[in-house]
């Protein structure tokens, strides 16, 4: 009787602009803050600052720094055919060009980098459905990363270098999944698991003349547990639970700081990976008070991350808790109120090698409103 198809394609244009410089502060050549800097205001005691002292030190502008433009052009295609009323075929396939071009400003001059990358991406998912409430589905699909796709800010680890070789090609990312889809209860609960595999290859790594060459390796094995359930008329909750156990496999040339390779082998190879937590487990949950009134609230676990490959700096796991309250004044019109992080723990979310991390927000509070037409 034949099959049925869903087609769908696009067009994506992008520029995006980056210009970083920074601001220079006096201080010591040992880096410590002497008595006479403390008393010009330079600089603050960090076990016991004074947060009502004013700062009368100076703040140079340094203009040196670097300016980033990246263009972005890509087409995409998306099929999916219904087989029959049990088999369904996704097939997906995208065309990107990249072009990036850095021009960095010192007090020896300009020096201007580009790199232009293709390549193609796509996805392939089969899906079974053995019954009407149940699917079982395998899926395939690869991305690519190119050089400076984020514009080479501080914390950018594929930004453009000087020290790069001009043939850098993009780092290419693997996936693999295989998982299960159920609904239950009347189609009032659902419930997912998924195992998945994904890899990087030609992560970007430093080689032995001390520049950097595509020949890194990746790996990060894991699983997930969703639930998502209308257990009442007015009561929804959804669970998430997920594992990942990360390895560097292949991490390059160790260099040191005389900027010489001081190995060909990395130690770090077969360590965790930097910010990739085993654990993270979510809970939300609402309830409808009235037909108009609701309120929700949920919490969010992450295990401890590393700031490094060598698995020597680390944050702690946190627990967060938020709350909501929504009101719908009528079909066209409803108020949303969030607050995250309602114990306003300090806590840190991403972790760094250079011996600092990036400290979550504290209680925050946003107001929403949104119109429906």
């Amino acid at each position: 009787a034949g099959f049925q198809n869903n087609f769908s394609f696009g067009v994506e244009l992008g520029r995006e602009n980056v210009d970083r410089s920074g601001y220079t502060l006096p201080g010591t050549s040992a880096g410590t803050c002497t008595p006479a800097l403390v008393a010009s205001g330079d600089c603050t005691s960090l076990s016991n600052p004074n947060p009502n002292q004013a700062y009368t030190g100076t703040i140079t502008r340094n203009y040196y720094g670097t300016d980033t433009d990246a263009d972005t052009r890509a087409l995409w295609a998306f099929d999916t055919l219904e087989l029959t009323q049990q088999w369904l075929l996704n097939m997906g396939l995208r065309y990107d060009y990249f072009d990036t071009t850095a021009k960095t400003t010192a007090a020896t001059g300009v020096t201007r980098i580009e790199d232009t990358s293709e390549f193609i991406t796509g996805q392939l998912g089969l899906v079974y459905k053995p019954v009407e409430n149940g699917s079982i589905y395998v899926s395939y699909a690869t991305s690519a990363t190119p050089p400076g796709s984020t514009l080479g800010e501080a914390m950018e680890s594929n930004a453009l270098s000087s020290t790069v070789r001009s043939d850098m090609q993009p780092e290419e990312t693997t996936n693999y999944e295989i998982g299960t889809k159920w609904d239950l209860l009347d189609n009032r609960l659902s419930l997912g698991a998924a195992v998945f595999r994904t890899e990087k290859d030609n992560a970007r790594v430093l080689a032995s003349d001390f520049t950097y060459e595509n020949v890194g390796k990746t790996r990060v094995d894991g699983y997930e547990l969703t639930a998502t359930g209308r257990l009442t008329r007015k009561w929804n909750v959804f669970a998430g639970y997920s594992y990942l156990d990360s390895e560097l496999v292949e991490g390059g040339a160790v260099g040191g700081r005389t900027g010489a390779v001081t190995s060909l082998t990395n130690p770090d190879n077969g360590n965790q990976l930097a910010n990739t937590p085993n654990h993270s487990f979510s809970l939300w949950t609402t309830y409808d008070v009235t037909d108009k009134f609701a309120v929700g609230g949920g919490a969010f676990y992450v295990d401890e991350v590393y700031g490094n490959t060598a698995n020597t700096l680390m944050v702690d796991s946190y627990w967060r808790y938020d709350a909501m309250a929504s009101y719908k004044v009528n079909k066209n019109l409803d108020f949303q109120v969030n607050v995250q992080n309602l114990t306003d723990e300090t806590y840190y979310d991403k972790a760094y090698g250079a011996h600092y991390a990036s400290q979550a927000a504290g209680r925050t509070a946003l107001l929403s409103t949104n119109f429906h037409f």
